[in-house]
């Protein structure tokens, strides 16, 4: 999200680039509210990029060549003043909002951590480490996961000066600089795209050729005699570069921000230029209408709340029919204009109108930034005590037993792309001689809240490898045909080979059934026949891992269900749309959903020599009817992942099952 300054009348000023900041949080509203329509319309996000590097460039050579203590100390002072208000106040509201409506909001959307890394302009970073994808199934149950943007922003920011402070010995130095900076930027972003695709989506190294191209034009407009541009020439541009984009917003060129933003950048580059060359023209007047204006002038932040009023929508009423996509918006642009009127305008006022030094300014905005993240530390600290919901409140967790003080440390790394999480015990007494091995989508990283707890019990060591969506093996389709699980698919398979020993154990929990598969198309997808080449391929796949003599216990398919659990059990979103279709099924449903699936298990564990199914569906529907709930307490955190409780239910079976094997050493 662009938050450079906005354009006041004077030299440089160009009223039509607050028009384009209104095209682009256009796009980025329509995505967010309903993706189908507009599905490229996160590129909005790429033009606001260009246009901060444009605009912050401008700003800086408005001022004279100065020491690089002062450029920075300046600089980095009017940022503050133009983020930091705006942005405290939407944290801080957001946070107590997220407490009072989000069930385990620090466990399951990591609001918690994407607060306070907000408000120290690392969200992106927060994110990225923890490979949130941005477009994963989950993501638009965190209300600050679009803060991901100001953290792009606020690390250029922090590197724009020193490669701006080279103005001292000649613009040329600048250019060159920026260009250096920009091209590794876009070849790294192009080389990372297929192995890193979440980095490269969030991090600023990958992003800064976006913000550093609007620099490069604004350097070539400061250094450059502009040509005249005759007005057929600027509206036949215009046509182009406008067409490109609304084209790129409808059907995106593939993954962002590679290859899909680069013609995003190119046509925000063209109608940025034709603006500048042409303030008077047509093209600039159409951008020019006071509505535009406006909302370009508040788009900072429009930007900032609507994403926290869709989600919380999301948590509550919901945000399905007319009437509560109206209500959304028309919330967000109240407290958008709020924001502009009430907090920025009057602070930005105040400063330039009081004798306050830019060191000061440094200090009070560094100052609320860190009060602001202590607070809302605090406030979900306060998680039990403040939350209307009253289910599961991130204390639930219960101490691993520890009969024996057999402790456990755990390193975390990376595989393919995936997470790799790793327990060694530290016993007083021997421990098992083999290791679990935990392989899978997020069902399997679901299983790493037991993991301590296993460890304790057997002093056994445990790894857990896994990748959103990479259910392993791939029962329905070839691992070829998720080119996102590719890099995972191949690194697992070779750790896994080169490690398991006779003595280990190789746990497969994976979703084995279809996004949709509550809906008869999903039901349709799910009975169908794999791929071609599908079965032949685990089989294969299964026979080679079996062969280091390791145990194999694939896990069979869970209940799942039409509503997600912790959205639809408080009284503030039991009349929630998402709730409909209640949280309870039929067991014969459910049954006929994974028959299919069951009957490709037992015929690879027929045909693969130590290959076991453990099958949870006795302990978590044992009668006609499976519940989401047991004692009136979730078991799910969504539709189809257990949560702590669940796991802890089927603990016990799971732990008869891959424990008793293993502790030949004890």
């Amino acid at each position: 999200m662009q938050v450079g300054d906005t354009q006041r009348p004077g030299p440089g000023y160009v009223p039509a680039i607050d028009g384009l900041r209104a095209v682009a949080i256009a796009a980025v509203l329509l995505f967010h509210l309903r993706p189908g329509l507009l599905p490229g319309g996160l590129a909005g996000v790429d033009l606001f990029f260009v246009i901060s590097g444009f605009v912050v460039t401008g700003s800086l050579l408005r001022r004279p060549a100065e020491p690089l203590a002062a450029l920075a100390t300046g600089f980095f002072a009017r940022r503050i003043v133009r983020i930091a208000p705006a942005l405290v106040v939407m944290l801080l509201a957001v946070s107590l909002a997220s407490v009072l409506f989000i069930p385990m909001a620090a466990e399951m959307t990591m609001v918690r951590g994407t607060a306070v890394s907000a408000a120290m302009g690392a969200s992106n970073i927060f994110l990225a480490i923890w490979d949130d994808a941005y477009l994963a199934r989950n993501t638009g149950l965190n209300p600050l996961l679009h803060s991901w943007t100001l953290g792009v922003e606020e690390q250029f920011y922090l590197v724009f000066p020193l490669l701006f402070h080279l103005r001292r010995d000649g613009s040329d130095r600048v250019v060159a600089a920026v260009a250096v900076a920009s091209g590794l930027s876009l070849l790294t972003c192009l080389l990372l795209s297929w192995r890193f695709p979440t980095l490269v989506f969030y991090m600023m190294p990958t992003r800064f050729w976006e913000l550093g191209a609007g620099v490069l034009l604004r350097l070539a407009f400061d250094r450059c005699k502009r040509p005249a541009l005759p007005g057929w020439a600027a509206l036949a541009g215009a046509a182009l570069c406008g067409a490109a984009l609304l084209f790129c917003f409808r059907r995106p060129l593939g993954d962002f921000p590679m290859p899909g933003a680069l013609p995003v950048v190119i046509a925000s580059l063209g109608l940025i230029a034709i603006v500048c060359l042409r303030p008077a023209g047509l093209v600039a007047m159409a951008l020019s209408i006071p509505p535009a204006l406006y909302v370009g002038r508040i788009s900072y932040g429009l930007y900032l709340w609507h994403w926290p009023v869709f989600v919380l929508f999301g948590w509550t009423i919901g945000l399905e029919g007319w009437a509560n996509v109206l209500a959304a918006l028309a919330l967000s642009f109240v407290l958008a204009a709020a924001s502009w009127h009430l907090v920025e305008q009057p602070l930005r006022r105040a400063v330039r109108a009081g004798r306050i030094s830019d060191r000061a300014i440094l200090a009070i905005g560094i100052g609320a930034l860190l009060a602001c993240a202590a607070v809302t530390t605090l406030l979900f600290r306060a998680e039990p005590v403040l939350a209307l919901s009253r289910h599961d409140q991130p204390n639930v967790y219960v101490a691993a037993p520890d009969p024996v003080g057999c402790l456990s440390t755990l390193e975390q790394g990376r595989i393919g792309g995936g997470t790799r999480l790793s327990w060694t015990p530290h016993c007083p007494a021997p421990h098992a001689s083999g290791t679990l091995f935990i392989v899978g989508d997020s069902h399997a990283n679901r299983w790493s809240e037991a993991m301590p707890r296993f460890v304790a019990e057997t002093g056994a060591t445990a790894t857990v490898l896994t990748h959103p969506n990479c259910d392993f093996p791939a029962l329905s389709a070839p691992m070829a045909r998720k080119p996102t699980c590719r890099a995972f698919y191949a690194a697992a398979t070779r750790y896994l080979l080169r490690t398991l020993k006779p003595a280990d154990v190789l746990f497969l929990p994976s979703l084995r059934f279809p996004g949709r598969a509550m809906d008869e198309e999903g039901l349709a997808v799910n009975v169908a026949p794999p791929r071609p080449g599908t079965e032949a391929e685990y089989v294969a796949l299964s026979r080679r891992l079996a062969a280091t003599g390791a145990r194999l216990v694939i896990e069979a398919p869970i209940p799942i269900f039409g509503s997600p659990a912790f959205r639809c059990t408080d009284w503030f979103n039991r009349d929630n749309p998402v709730c409909r279709a209640g949280l309870t099924v039929d067991r014969a449903r459910i049954e006929a959903m994974r028959g299919p699936v069951l009957a490709r298990m037992r015929r690879l564990a027929v045909t693969v020599p130590g290959m076991e199914i453990w099958d949870p569906m006795p302990i978590l529907c044992p009668g006609t009817q499976c519940s989401a709930l047991r004692d009136g307490r979730p078991l799910y955190i969504d539709t189809n992942h257990l949560n702590y409780r669940g796991h802890m239910l089927l603990y016990p079976s799971l732990r008869a099952v891959l424990g008793p094997r293993r502790e030949v050493g004890r």
